[in-house]
């Protein structure tokens, strides 16, 4: 069995054509299994946000804003008791002013370390830890006080209980970004803010 060239007028062999099963898909049209399937489409997702009930949103709502209460209140809490820790730790007035001022410095520098670490570590592990360092910055300072008081002493457990207050702010707005849509963050943002600024007004009077 022979097969046979086709040639043009001027004798030059034509090539064949590619029979229709034979012949590769163009560019623009990718190959599929099918003609009548479609490509599928891409629905936004109908999943909640959070599994958070607004029960539950409430409760955390409680749960930090008496958190964030921490950091202020200890900051000033005992600004009337100045001159009696001036006559029981013998120290000027200079020096127990920078008590304050040591606390105020590790409470705004500490949240630039814990953030990240929540961010990376969960919130929940962050928190746990922080509130045992402020536990146990207060029993020191209590013990303190009954004991030997040491400026010294004083000095370095005040620097301890900011280190564990100081993560309450930080944890707090993370938490509300967790369980919160944008939308609704401002709600939860509120009782907190108002609380702080409750503390801080009640501590400058």
């Amino acid at each position: 069995m022979t097969s046979t060239v086709a040639k043009d007028d001027l004798g030059v062999e034509i090539a064949p054509q590619p029979s229709s099963w034979e012949r590769p898909p163009s560019q623009g049209s990718p190959m599929t299994v099918g003609d009548d399937q479609e490509s599928p489409q891409h629905e936004p997702s109908t999943r909640p946000y959070t599994i958070f009930t607004k029960r539950h949103k409430r409760l955390l709502i409680a749960i930090i804003g008496v958190t964030s209460l921490v950091s202020p209140l200890t900051a000033n809490i005992y600004l009337p008791l100045l001159p009696l820790l001036q006559a029981q730790y013998h120290a000027s007035a200079q020096a127990i002013n920078l008590t304050l001022t040591l606390y105020v410095v590790v409470a705004a520098v500490m949240p630039a370390f814990f953030a990240p670490a929540a961010d990376a570590n969960g919130r929940r592990v962050v928190a746990l830890v922080t509130c045992v360092i402020y536990t146990v910055g207060s029993l020191g300072l209590t013990m303190n006080d009954a004991a030997r008081k040491s400026y010294t002493v004083l000095l370095l457990i005040r620097a301890v209980q900011a280190l564990g207050a100081s993560a309450s702010a930080s944890i707090t707005y993370g938490v509300i970004s967790d369980v919160c849509i944008p939308a609704e963050r401002g709600t939860m943002v509120g009782p907190p803010s108002a609380l702080r600024i409750s503390a801080w007004f009640w501590d400058r009077h």
